[in-house]
């Protein structure tokens, strides 16, 4: 009898671990993921460094998204197939939940890198575009894209066809969105340290004459320092003449943006890490790198808030979990449910055993 009781009490205490982890669970896949932009967002130092005057007008809401890098789908491979799909819906899922509590948003950018190769055949181009258009369904009617060097390559590279396809795709290399008291300017900044191409240098140019407050966005980041940021310490390799590589701009060029441009803030991927940067100009100049949106960058994503009323501009950052800690809860889920019922029933059982004794 004794024997009996204490299985029974044993398994009762299991079943109620099961129980509670099972909630844990739910609660975390349900409440606490989805609503990630609600306490993983934080203010990004060099915010509301801004002088201009004052502007009539609604703020402005944009968000913007760094290095998707979406993979070609290899149909040979399953477990590839599966992790193309699962990096989809989590991108999708980072969407939704930002469109859902941080916008609606009147511009997305996103600051290159879409795919993760530039040299993918016409047929698993276009497929990739799609998957990416479906991931990021929300802001189709609102999307902006820059090149990155996984898109068009290196200053060396930016074949003809790559550069049409692309912007026949998605749109120009080189944009610039007129807001209310500001111009938000997106180029393409690969051809700048050396190339044959000269479009870069000639769009920057032709914006010099304008007193409008400018915002850049690039995808390759600024120069600073050695060791000012984790994961873009300056370096650039040469073919010659041409950059066939490149973690930032080079010195020379970041001084010309900083001096003739002079942009009241600056955004920029490529480095995946992330860093907020404040350039020693006067005022300084704030420069927010972003970190990935990939899954193993736990899909962070930013936007940018300008405020004609009160003259300010600010920039926000959201992280969520990586894929790997929700896929482990997607799995470990359903295994608990099971573990639940099966000790449940036990328990039952062996209740009705200790009264028959």
């Amino acid at each position: 009898t004794v024997s009996v009781l204490y299985w029974a009490k044993m398994l009762k205490v299991l079943m109620q671990v099961s129980s509670v982890s099972v909630l844990v669970l739910i609660l975390f896949l349900c409440v606490v993921v989805p609503l990630y932009p609600v306490w993983g967002c934080r203010e990004s130092k060099g915010s509301d460094v801004w002088e201009g005057g004052f502007t009539e007008g609604e703020d402005y809401n944009i968000w913007v998204v760094a290095d998707p890098q979406i993979v070609g789908a290899r149909r040979d491979n399953v477990w590839h197939w599966l992790n193309n799909k699962m990096n989809d819906l989590y991108y999708e899922f980072v969407t939704t939940a930002m469109w859902e509590v941080r916008g609606p948003f009147d511009l997305t950018v996103v600051l290159g890198d879409i795919m993760s190769f530039q040299y993918y055949r016409d047929e698993e181009f276009y497929d990739i575009a799609d998957r990416f258009r479906s991931s990021f369904y929300n802001s189709l009617e609102s999307l902006t894209v820059l090149a990155g060097n996984h898109d068009v390559g290196y200053g060396a590279e930016l074949p003809d066809q790559v550069v049409k396809r692309f912007e026949e795709t998605f749109n120009k290399r080189h944009w610039v969105k007129k807001m209310k008291g500001m111009w938000l300017v997106g180029c393409d900044a690969l051809e700048l340290d050396g190339s044959a191409r000269g479009e870069s240098w000639k769009f920057l140019k032709s914006l010099i004459q304008s007193d409008v407050p400018v915002v850049l966005m690039t995808h390759i980041p600024l120069w600073k320092p050695a060791g000012s940021c984790p994961g873009d310490n300056p370096e650039i390799k040469y073919a010659g003449q041409q950059v066939y590589t490149q973690t930032t701009l080079s010195q020379n060029t970041t001084s010309w943006i900083l001096n003739n441009l002079r942009p009241k803030a600056v955004l920029s991927g490529h480095d995946h890490q992330g860093c907020t940067y404040l350039h020693p100009t006067n005022p300084p100049t704030p420069e927010w790198t972003l970190e990935a949106i990939q899954g193993d960058h736990h899909g962070n994503t930013g936007y940018l808030r300008y405020s004609p009323r009160t003259d300010t501009l600010t920039f926000t950052q959201c992280s969520c979990f990586t894929t790997r800690v929700i896929l482990v809860a997607l799995i470990t889920l359903p295994i608990l449910l099971v573990l639940t019922v099966l000790l449940s029933c036990c328990v039952i059982r062996r209740s009705r055993k200790v009264k028959e004794e």
